[in-house]
């Protein structure tokens, strides 16, 4: 029987051993409910610990300010059902050499790790500022059109996702590996690397950086008059599938103060009723254009253009590979601003862009052999031309062909995932009753098992 006992408990043991690398076990966390431990958020605050969670009850909740320090989630029992309305106070701040009043930031981050969630968020004035690594604001409703709040948010790894921020501030962000998805807001100006910026509807995005992906937003001056769309300098970005109406510029790239912006592919945006230009590059080399729509440009009083390379006192646009593109209903098609510009590419060896002139300044021109591709070269400017001029519309598509070189360098270079990326896969975590549970039902199958063994052997033993 002894030897029966050792062997069961042994398997139990090994199986234990087997199970337990595969199963996390989850630390009790406590969490702090508001107001029935604490009265406010800023009291529950101040008496957690890192890693706990404030839980906060229906309602609306008065602060002057609060300082999250510490690693928390912080949320309401219902989503939207809490307000925080905040009335911070006045402090004195230089600006541009003179001594105003300005507005205390009603919540200030100084911890990594921190997710404030569902909540709607009023202030007096004042912005939400962070410093911290891994910092998440998911659904929540900030500010008003009255009172806007603004974010000026600095470190790596910060989600803003799912976020309704209200009036004309911007979400400022600096840093790398952050994924902006999803919002309505004023406007954004992102610094940093590696970030993901999706579906946002907003009036423009300022983009400085590299390996940046833009992607799938909505940018109109109705919900703020940016002046660009998308205001870019930086390299190896990756600007596709994007909507943008109505601003001074649709795509700038390194204009005026903004020089730069290099390597970067444009691929399936729509630029519709830009008061000056739908594309402006000041300076750059070896960007891509493919596949985007440019239309109703310069029709505001302004001679704008579809495109238009160029400007004075900087390095001039140079080797800029522009195929597949439409260029309609503009005010002019193509015009240089302002300096003489080095040479740029308007097709790929094979297709060139639409250009819906072609047949006004070219009465004469025929398509050849039902390519698709007429038999006159399009001038586009000085000597440069385009020499496979589309007949006809093509599709908007931010699907890049194979390129020509240099350019076919691009592809491998620039990041062209446009997924926002997953949060850090988690093991599943198995409450400590069930751990507990599991080991008492192979005991007692262990003690039936040696039971039935036992009474075997008595059976034996008398026969």
């Amino acid at each position: 029987m002894n030897k029966h006992i050792a062997l069961a408990f042994a398997l139990i043991f090994l199986t234990c051993l087997v199970m337990l690398p595969n199963i996390t076990v989850k630390a009790t966390s406590k969490t702090i409910t508001v107001p029935n431990d604490y009265p406010t958020i800023s009291q529950a605050i101040g008496n957690a610990t890192d890693g706990e969670t404030i839980l906060v009850k229906s309602g609306t909740y008065t602060e002057q300010t609060i300082e999250i320090n510490k690693s928390l989630t912080i949320m309401p029992e219902r989503n939207n059902r809490v307000t925080i309305d905040f009335h911070p106070p006045q402090i004195p701040e230089n600006i541009l050499g003179g001594i105003i009043m300005v507005y205390a930031n009603p919540i200030t981050i100084e911890a990594n790790n921190i997710k404030l969630s569902g909540f709607t968020i009023k202030s007096d004035g004042g912005d939400i500022s962070a410093n911290g690594n891994q910092i998440q604001l998911i659904n929540n409703i900030i500010g008003n059109e009255t009172v806007p709040i603004g974010l000026k948010l600095n470190g790596d790894g910060t989600q803003i996702i799912s976020n309704t921020i209200a009036g004309h501030n911007q979400l400022a962000l600096t840093g790398s590996n952050q994924t902006v998805a999803d919002n309505y807001l004023g406007g954004l100006t992102i610094t940093g690397s590696a970030n993901f910026i999706t579906g946002n509807t907003a009036g423009g995005i300022m983009l400085a950086g590299s390996r940046n992906v833009v992607s799938g937003n909505s940018l109109d001056i109705n919900r703020y008059d940016s002046g660009y769309g998308i205001d870019l300098s930086g390299d190896y970005n990756f600007i596709s599938n994007n909507t943008e109406a109505g601003n001074d510029a649709g795509i700038a790239v390194g204009y005026a103060v903004n020089a730069g912006g290099s390597y970067n592919i444009f691929a399936g945006n729509t630029v519709e009723e830009a008061g000056l230009w739908g594309i402006l590059m000041g300076s750059g080399s070896y960007n891509l254009f493919y596949g985007n729509l440019v239309a109703n440009c310069g029709g505001l009083g302004h001679d704008g253009y579809g495109l238009a390379l160029g400007e004075e006192n900087i390095e001039s646009a140079t080797n800029n590979l522009f195929f597949g593109n439409i260029f309609m209903n503009n005010s002019k098609n193509f015009g240089e601003n302002w300096q003489t510009l080095g040479f740029n590419s308007f097709d790929n060896g094979k297709e060139g862009n639409y250009w819906d002139d072609y047949l006004t300044m070219y009465p004469n021109a025929a398509e050849v052999d039902n390519s698709g591709i007429g038999n006159t070269p399009y001038l586009v400017y000085g000597n440069v031309t385009d020499n496979y001029p589309l007949m006809k519309e093509s599709n908007v598509s931010d699907a890049v062909p194979v390129l020509p070189s240099p350019w076919s360098s691009l592809l491998s270079s620039v990041s062209v995932s446009t997924s926002i990326p997953a949060s850090t896969p988690t093991v599943p975590e198995f409450p400590t009753w069930i751990i507990l549970s599991l080991f008492v039902m192979m005991v007692l199958f262990s003690i039936v098992y040696v039971r039935k063994r036992n009474i075997v052997d008595r059976t034996l033993v008398i026969e």
